[in-house]
């Protein structure tokens, strides 16, 4: 994985004038699993829609199809989630 989860969480402490530890991309995912819901699906989202944009943009018909690294690591939270949540 990239550094994307962890500077979402970094940006999340600070504009909520947290001083937390930092946390890895995976025990970021752990927390999300244990209820602690906000970076994860921050990231998430930016991730949608991006894939969103892209759709649009190439015209995409039949539907969009995402794979790669973060969602095979994050396959547990995704399933969890509601597909509403993305929107």
């Amino acid at each position: 994985m990239g550094d994307g989860l962890e500077n979402i969480y970094q940006a999340i402490i600070a504009l909520d004038g947290l001083a937390l530890a930092s946390r890895s991309a995976a025990g970021l995912t752990k927390c999300a699993l244990a209820g602690a819901r906000e970076a994860l699906p921050t990231f998430c989202a930016f991730q949608g829609s991006s894939a969103g944009n892209v759709a649009l943009t190439f015209g995409a018909r039949c539907g969009v199809y995402v794979a790669g690294g973060t969602f095979t690591a994050n396959r547990r939270f995704l399933k969890s989630m509601s597909i509403l949540y993305l929107l």
